[in-house]
């Protein structure tokens, strides 16, 4: 396994005496701190930016579920390719509870265990990652045959918050932490998921 230093390393996560409490909320709830956020925290002002952000489009109010949102997120994830990222998603999978379906994403499109909704829903994230964009009309009917506009909203909004952490992530070589990097290990990797320079040194 290859690894390499983080182009920009994360600080301790008590940096900043403003951040520590949503840091340790983040250590509560995954088990870690998350290294993207840790190399962030240089601008403060952008963790708690993103904060905001990332609750109003995936927190608590969110008319979407845990499973569904993370694997919206690992599917679109996978049309950038940043190991980091699919880590995470693989990992968020994973702790809400679909093991059985992460152990199968690789071939949603043909696995019984994706209803209908989920299959036109994944390829729809794909298509939102896609550049250009691959999103058409008949495809955006379809999917509010399944989903209201409030919840497509969501949706779209999920995956666009994403295209930024694959990007951030992949051009700071971010380390992975040990547990998602365990989850990918089991789940991703036998389909072709390497760590590359995402691997802590």
């Amino acid at each position: 396994m290859s690894t390499q230093s983080p182009r920009l390393a994360p600080l301790p996560w008590d940096t900043h005496a403003d951040l520590k409490e949503g840091f340790d909320n983040f250590r509560k709830r995954l088990g870690f701190y998350p290294n993207s956020m840790m190399i962030l925290q240089r601008r403060p002002a952008s963790v708690k930016a993103f904060r905001q952000t990332t609750g109003a489009v995936s927190g608590e109010g969110s008319l979407i579920d845990a499973a569904t949102k993370a694997m919206i997120t690992l599917v679109a994830s996978g049309v950038a390719g940043c190991p980091y990222v699919l880590a995470h998603a693989a990992h968020a999978v994973l702790h809400a509870g679909a093991e059985s379906k992460l152990a199968a994403i690789h071939d949603y499109p043909n696995s019984a265990l994706f209803s209908a909704k989920e299959k036109l829903t994944l390829d729809y994230a794909k298509a939102v990652a896609s550049i250009p964009c691959a999103v058409t009309d008949d495809m955006v009917a379809r999917m509010r045959g399944h989903w209201s506009d409030e919840e497509l909203v969501d949706i779209t909004s999920l995956i666009a918050l994403y295209g930024f952490f694959d990007r951030w992530n992949a051009a700071n070589a971010t380390p992975l932490e040990p547990e998602p990097l365990e989850v990918a290990m089991k789940y991703l990797a036998p389909h072709g998921w390497k760590p590359g320079n995402h691997a802590a040194a």
